[in-house]
């Protein structure tokens, strides 16, 4: 037998209106218990479940007790007794135990055993009784034909030998045998009615070892008490599982009804929410479409823009190819200049020759005269003709000077015009470098407008599909709505069957509370 520690022999009671309940599975592991059994037991819910019922085992208690409840169960069949548990402490309580078989598809999955406070009478009668087999010592029983004899004997005896002796009193032997055949028949007449009881009681437990605890009976009879303990036990563990289970289903309902409320107040909220959702959806639909037509209008916008930087590209290419023809004029004229310039540098030099010579041809013409003069007549022919080779002289030479002047202001105004060529094709340059970058700049807005052109086609793609999904989660959106309100209404519905539930469980254990006043 399981040892459970040090024992104190200081009795717990417990009230008899409470009902010690648990069950175990096949081998005796606790699957549930209620409170009442966990507070007298001194352990936690937390130690008993999943631990071996033997838990509780006391000492006292004789092995062959647990025998026969184990022979008892394992057959299918109750059993009953007055058994002695320990407490955690080491003390101990007594119950009046009633244990049945639990079955699932007539197959046995457990036990479940339901315990009240015993009578004091019991618990003594219990007492001595398993004491006296912890010593292993036997009762001494009396077959009942020896019993059934010895008061037949008891009985005609007497008569007999008065009836020997006296022959007056043969008569009574007689008397005696007819009484004695009475109660005979009584007898057997009793012993079929209670055979007959113990018949209809044999689906109940019955065996001598609870008749010596529940009774003072033996036999038949005191079996026979037994089956009716044990059918009234078998009732009050009914009711006491009912109620039980009732207040179970009371208390599940009452969680149910408050998690009802608490759905109830949510889905309320939700669906006072998703009203102002759907709301909201409709108006980010109308936004929606609002921003595809916004989009669409600057899809165009962005065509006609990059039609524009195209058109401007064009023109900036047209605009570059006159530059490069200007540039090419300009240079031209320049080389022109430049060629003028030499040609003028050549003719100031000719026209220098010339002023050098007419100086040279006056000077000759000077001396030319001075010798006329000496020549006298004869030399004033020559004389004449000095003098006009000397003003041909100088008037060649004011020519030569004027030449020059000219082509000095010639080559003034050509080294200007060479410098102003220059500085033309120089802004030409830097005009067809910025008509390249505005090109260039032109190209890239142009490629910038399509990306953009692109984008907007797409956003106004993509916007119109948003639109679409939108109306969709709208759609959606109201059918949740309605589906919340669905979902109100049945929350509304299922509070009031938890309710009901509520008022049948209360019903039902106020019945049992009846029926256990009445009985």
């Amino acid at each position: 037998m399981k040892d459970n520690g040090p024992v104190t022999q200081k009795e717990q009671k417990f009230d008899s209106s409470d009902k010690l309940i648990s069950s175990t599975d096949l081998k005796g592991v606790i699957t549930h218990c209620n409170d009442a059994f966990e507070k007298i037991s001194g352990y936690s819910r937390s130690e008993l479940i999943g631990k071996n019922h033997n838990i509780v085992r006391h000492p006292d208690m004789p092995e062959e007790a647990f025998n026969i409840m184990w022979s008892h169960l394992k057959s299918g069949r109750p059993w009953m007794g007055i058994v002695k548990n320990r407490c955690k402490n080491g003390d101990h309580y007594w119950v009046s135990a009633y244990v049945t078989p639990i079955t699932e598809n007539s197959e046995i999955v457990g036990y479940e055993s339901v315990r009240s406070s015993p009578s004091a009478s019991d618990v003594a009668r219990a007492e001595k009784l398993y004491k006296r087999l912890k010593q292993n010592k036997k009762r001494i029983s009396i077959p009942k034909y020896l019993v059934h004899f010895i008061f037949a004997s008891v009985l005609i005896l007497p008569a007999f030998l008065l009836g020997r002796y006296h022959t007056l009193l043969a008569s009574s032997l007689w008397l005696s045998i007819a009484v004695l055949a009475f109660g005979g028949l009584q007898y057997l007449q009793f012993s079929r009615d209670l055979k007959l009881i113990k018949e209809e009681l044999s689906g109940f437990f019955m065996h001598p070892l609870a008749a010596e605890t529940y009774t003072d009976k033996h036999g038949s009879i005191g079996l026979a008490l037994v089956g009716v303990m044990s059918l009234k036990a078998h009732l009050d563990a009914v009711l006491v599982r009912i109620q039980d289970a009732s207040s179970e289903v009371s208390q599940q309902t009452n969680v149910g009804l408050n998690l009802s409320e608490t759905a109830y107040q949510e889905i309320k909220t939700q669906s006072e929410q998703i009203s102002i959702v759907a709301t909201s959806m409709h108006e980010m639909s109308l936004a929606i479409n609002e921003i595809s037509e916004k989009v669409q209008s600057t899809a165009s916008c962005a065509t006609s823009a990059q039609q524009l930087a195209m058109d401007g590209s064009q023109s900036s290419q047209i605009t570059r190819n006159s530059i490069v023809d200007l540039k090419n004029t300009v240079t031209s004229i320049g080389q022109a200049v430049d060629t003028l310039s030499v040609q003028s540098h050549k003719i100031a030099a000719a026209a220098e020759a010339i002023e050098k010579i007419s100086d040279q041809t006056n000077l000759l013409a000077l001396n030319a005269a001075i010798e006329a003069a000496r020549a006298g007549d004869h030399g004033r022919g020559f004389s004449v003709v000095a003098d006009e080779v000397r003003v041909l002289a100088t008037n060649t030479r004011e020519s030569a000077q004027s030449i020059r002047m000219i082509i000095d202001e010639l080559l003034t105004s050509t080294n200007h015009s060479v410098q102003i060529a220059n500085l033309g094709v120089e802004k030409a340059e830097e005009g067809l470098q910025r008509v390249v970058e505005t090109e260039g700049m032109l190209n890239e807005i142009a490629e910038s407008v399509s990306q953009i052109s692109n984008m907007a086609e797409q956003m106004a793609s993509a916007v119109e599909q948003q639109a679409i999904v939108s109306q969709e989660v709208n759609g959606q959106v109201e059918n949740i709505n309605t589906l919340a309100d669905r979902s109100l209404s049945r929350t509304e519905s299922s509070a009031d069957s938890i309710k009901h539930s509520r008022k049948v469980a209360e019903q039902l254990h106020e019945l049992v509370n009846r029926f256990k006043q009445k009985h």
